[in-house]
Order: structure tokens, then sequence, then C-alpha cells
């Protein structure tokens, strides 16, 4: 399922008090301007979900507020302003809102339905409010905050997340390069694909790696400081205390401190530096400057010298040479691919949460040959699992990490883990 211009102005409808429209509202949209169970009236403004960012950077109105609570909200009553957002799902889904305060007071953020006469609330948080199991329509997302002190305005960042259930849904995040998303609800899985053409690699969007230089560092943050637009984590490696000693697999034990992060397993060379040799013979991932990518088998000593950037991987997932592993071994996975046209294809599988049962070794290995992919390599997966896109959620993980998440509660996108490298996309 592609968003197309229409589509996409019935999925995200706003109501702001903000500037101009990308696209023509819908009516039922349109209705929701009215001055409606003594909520604030509103202007009707619809966003185009191609040109406008998912992150909104927006300000409470400076003035006293009509709402004091909520129905899921018990205890919180606030005398401050608030700010109203309807936003209308085309297709059954859910939809998730996460509230970031820049300046002044505390806020929380809720879910609504304002086809109730009650405005009856579906969720509601301080931070992250999720609503599941929605029927396509309107819904209100109300972010309230407390009186600000000596009058000055709240500042905020409103993340607003809309997933269909059990289609794919893209977006173009820069010329050439498309994000996909697949938000599985009859079978539990999130499944994240970003795919870069041939085209927009010889435009200038280079593929390369970036790494903490020994430290421990998540995939958002490496992209951010780098200048990154999209990433995702890379190489296996080894989780170090200061003193030396390792972790063990995805275990932390209570006295251990990670402190050091460093490549293992498979070939890891970045801007021409050799950071680690290949452990054996590995199926690596090469690009170049120039925007040509390719897969080979690199056996140590062999640092691959023609290309700049390179990361192992294991196992092969096309041609798959998966060894002993069954089946029914699930965890979250991240790999990387190249189609018949030459299209870089980066994908990540959520595993070890409520959205997400993770998949084998096999099951990566057709999603990957599902997705187009001719030759393919599985990455280091588990809670070092992270796909980032700048600008999408406030963190720019796109993914729900494993690390972190405890059951009873909903996923989210602040459990990024620290690790030691990833594969990064960069603008011209």
């Amino acid at each position: 399922m592609v968003w197309s211009k229409t589509v996409q102005c019935r999925l995200l409808g706003f109501l702001l008090a903000l500037g101009a429209s990308g696209c023509e509202p819908e009516r039922s949209a349109a209705d929701m301007s009215q001055d409606l169970h003594g909520t604030p009236f509103v202007d009707t403004i619809a966003l185009d979900f191609l040109e406008h960012p998912r992150v909104l950077a927006a300000a409470l109105p400076n003035r006293g507020g009509r709402w004091s609570q909520y129905g899921c909200l018990p205890g919180f009553r606030f005398d401050g302003s608030e700010r109203v957002y309807a936003v209308e799902l085309a297709w059954p889904g859910q939809l998730a809102a996460e509230v970031e305060v820049v300046r002044g007071s505390n806020v929380v953020v809720a879910i609504l339905d304002p086809s109730d006469e009650n405005l009856r609330c579906l969720a509601g948080d301080p931070r992250r409010a999720v609503a599941e199991d929605l029927d396509p329509g309107v819904y209100w997302i109300v972010v309230d905050g407390a009186a600000a002190a000596g009058g000055g305005a709240t500042e905020y960042r409103l993340a607003v997340e809309p997933e269909a259930y059990d289609a794919w849904v893209e977006r173009e995040v820069a010329p050439g390069v498309v994000w996909q998303r697949w938000f599985g609800r009859r079978s539990v899985r999130s499944v994240n694909v970003l795919r870069v053409s041939r085209a927009a690699r010889m435009a200038g969007h280079e593929v390369a790696g970036m790494h903490a230089g020994g430290r421990c560092e998540a995939v958002g943050a490496m992209g951010e400081h780098g200048g990154a637009f999209a990433g995702v984590n890379a190489s296996f490696h080894r989780r170090l205390a200061e003193d030396g000693s390792s972790a063990l697999g995805d275990e932390e034990g209570e006295s251990f401190v990670v402190t050091r992060c460093e490549p293992d397993l498979g070939i890891v060379k970045i801007d021409g530096e050799l950071l680690a040799h290949s452990v054996g013979t590995r199926v690596t991932f090469g690009a170049d400057a120039s925007g040509e990518i390719r897969m080979r088998e690199v056996e140590a000593p062999d640092s691959w010298d023609e290309v700049p950037t390179a990361f192992g991987g294991h196992p092969s997932l096309i041609p798959y040479r998966g060894g002993s592993e069954v089946t029914g071994v699930l965890h979250p996975r991240t790999a990387i691919g190249i189609s018949a046209d030459d299209e870089l294809i980066m994908a990540t599988v959520d595993g070890r949460t409520a959205v997400g049962e993770g998949f084998s070794l096999p099951q990566t290995a057709e999603l990957m040959r599902e997705l187009g992919a001719v030759t393919a390599i599985n990455l280091d997966g588990g809670g070092s699992t992270t796909m980032w896109i700048r600008g999408t959620t406030l963190s720019g993980v796109v993914n729900y990490p494993s690390d972190g998440w405890s059951w009873g509660t909903h996923p989210d996108h602040e459990h990024s883990r620290s690790i030691s490298d990833g594969l990064f996309l960069f603008s011209p």
C-alpha cells in the first residue's frame, strides 16, 4: 500500500492554529473545526505527509484552557491551555502520540474519540499515548499543559505515528530513498525497510559507515553527530567493561558496566581504516564514494583495498548459509542486500516485544528475497537492531528496539542500544 497524495491527505489531517494547507481537507476533518463539545475553536489545516515531517514543533497558547482532566489520566488536572489535533485514519490501525517539552511547564498527551458525545479518552500519558485497534475515522490528539510560571508559553515537540495494520506503507525520505513499513496485527511483525536506488547514489546520496571510536554509541547519536539522515546498526561487536572483561550475548549482569564496544566477527572498514579483520571467510558488503556497492567473500587477512567502507556479515542469507540454526529461533534482525537493479536494501525486523516476535534466519532470508535482493547478509541483531531516520520520531528511531522493554507496556523508540558502528546514508 502506497500513500498517494490523496491518501496522504485522508490519513493525516490536523486541526491546528498554524500555517497553510498542503492538501484539500476531507469534509469529516472540516467538520471538526466547529466548536464541538465545548472544545476550543481551531482552524482546519491538512498536512501532506510527504512534504511535512511527522514531528511537529509547536507552543501552547498563552491563555487558560477549557479542559482540566481526562478519563484516562486520573489525577492530572492541568489549568494551562491545550492544543487539539485531528487525525484521520483511512485504514484500521493504531495511533501513537509522543510529546517532549522543549521549554516551559509539564504537559500530557491524550487521544480522544470525538464521535463519542462524551469525548471518550482512548489513551493518555505524560509522555507517549498509544490507542490500538482503531477503526477508520477521525481522532483527536490533545496536548495539555500546566499553567506556565510567569505566564510564558510552553514549547514542545509532538510526534504523531499512525500505523496501518497488516499492510505495506511507504514514504520517500529523500530523492530515490524510500522507507517502507509493515506493522502486523494478525501476525505480530514489525518490519522497516530502506531502499536506496542506484540513481540516488549516483546523484550523491552516499552510503558509508561510522563508528564510535571504541566507545559505545546509539545509531541515532552517531547519525546526528555525523550529519547522516538515516542508518542502521552494522557489525557484530564485543561489549567490554573498563577492565577488558566481556559481556556474554545480550545479557548484562547488574555489576557489569559496558564502557567499550569493539567490532567483531567480520571485516569492518570505515573511511578506509581497517577496524577489524574477517574471522575466517565472510560474505562482505562494500561501498565507495562513487556510489558503487557490491558483495563478495573476504577471507582474513584480506583488507579489500578497493573499498573504503566494508562490513562483513554472518551468515550469508542469499545464498543461504545459515548452518544448523533451526527455524524456530526468533530474534530481532538487521540485514542488508542488493537487488538485481543495484538497489541497496536495508531491513530491520523487531523482536522480543509485544509488536514483534522476531524472525529466524531462514525467515530473514525469505524476507530479503521478497524485497527483491539477489544477495544479502545478516548483520548484528538482538538488542542492537535499530533503524534511524532523521525527523520521523522524537528520537529518529523508527523500529522498536527490544532493550528496556517489559511486558505490559507499549514498546517505544527510546531504548536503542549503544553499539560500535553503523551503516548510514548522507545527502549530497
